[in-house]
């Protein structure tokens, strides 16, 4: 009886020794899939923001360009001008007459003080030339009246143009962070 209870007892031993290395395999094997899955799952972000960047950059070899822009304002300036004393019920007559006025008012250069039109459009003109394109959205938007009813196409692509680059800009920012963090 004794020497079935060892019998016994050796074999519940030697399975058991059996289920703890199949347990540490299991653990192991599991700690892998995890770091396998984690690295997957880093790559996945870095290859889906890389797509987003992509695809942004091919739009934005297809949307206008900010020199294309500051040609386009000076039509708009100079149609805006040609409005600027007509009221938005003015008839045919409030037109010709804006149109012969403009040409007899003198146009503004820099950063002018003023609320009038041709202090914004100088404004305008002025953030343009230096490059910022936000600044004249945001002063060419305070036009009112037929001006601004001219203008506004012009912002609506200003601001895409500006939404487009912002976005470029985040997602870049996204992706050094992403390769950043993967590095250390």
């Amino acid at each position: 009886m004794y020497e079935v209870k060892l019998l016994v007892e050796n074999e519940r031993a030697v399975r058991l020794d059996k289920l703890e290395n199949v347990s540490k395999r299991f653990k192991a094997l599991e700690n892998a899939a995890n770091t396998t899955a984690s690295a997957l799952d880093r790559s996945r972000r870095g290859h889906l923001s890389y797509v987003n960047l992509t695809y942004l950059q091919d739009t934005a070899n297809n949307r206008i360009k900010e020199r294309d822009l500051a040609e386009r304002f000076e039509i708009v300036a100079k149609e805006a001008r040609r409005v600027a004393l007509v009221p938005l019920d003015g008839g045919f007559g409030a037109h010709i007459l804006s149109f012969f006025l403009s040409t007899l008012m003198f146009k503004k250069h820099g950063l002018v003080e003023g609320d009038d039109l041709e202090s914004v459009l100088s404004r305008t003109g002025h953030y343009l030339k230096t490059g910022d394109l936000d600044t004249a959205v945001r002063e060419l938007n305070q036009l009112q009246g037929w001006p601004k009813v001219l203008a506004f196409d012009w912002l609506e692509a200003a601001r895409r143009h500006l939404e487009s680059k912002q976005a470029m800009e985040v997602l870049e920012t996204e992706i050094i962070l992403n390769s950043l963090v993967e590095a250390s």
